[in-house]
């Protein structure tokens, strides 16, 4: 796991996921096989890590968007970041 932040108010990690059987397919037909993906956990959301299906808070679309998963650890991390910058402008959070 990637520690994002050091914010008391929003912490997210990003954590790499297994991929077993995927694969991706190139505009040009070409067809890779994806072996990791990434997502983005935020605890202070409400986001325990346990997979999607079973969030503490199911009902909570924006939870969902933000852990992804995403293919590339960069784009994770960059996610993980705008969130931690879109929260610390929110006074309610």
């Amino acid at each position: 796991m990637t520690r994002v932040s050091a914010s008391t108010r929003h912490d997210p990690v990003v954590r790499r996921m297994e991929v077993k059987q995927t694969y991706d397919t190139w505009p040009d037909g070409r067809v890779e096989p994806v072996t990791e993906v990434w997502e983005v956990i935020c605890p202070q959301c409400g986001d325990d890590g346990r997979p999607l299906g079973a969030l503490r808070v199911p009902d909570r679309p924006d939870l969902r968007k933000l852990r992804g998963p995403y293919r590339e650890q960069e784009i994770a991390i960059a996610m993980a970041q705008a969130h931690v910058a879109e929260q610390s402008h929110r006074p309610d959070t």
